[in-house]
């Protein structure tokens, strides 16, 4: 479900995001501003991979780029 497919997405980005910031947890509200820009960013895309190509799958999210 959507709902489910987004806080999917937000949470890895949140990973990616702590990396991205080099784990230092006095950029918490940087880290997490991030990640909701990115969620707000990519969701688009998957919604439209999930209405045109029956799906995607937490492997096809959460996988190393080529």
């Amino acid at each position: 479900d959507e709902i489910s497919t987004i806080l999917l997405l937000n949470h890895e980005l949140l990973h990616h995001s702590f990396f991205k910031h080099n784990y230092n947890l006095h950029r918490e509200e940087e880290i997490i501003s991030w990640a909701e820009e990115e969620t707000k960013r990519i969701y688009p895309f998957i919604k439209n991979e999930l209405q045109t190509n029956n799906g995607i799958t937490k492997n096809q999210i959460t996988q190393e780029p080529n």
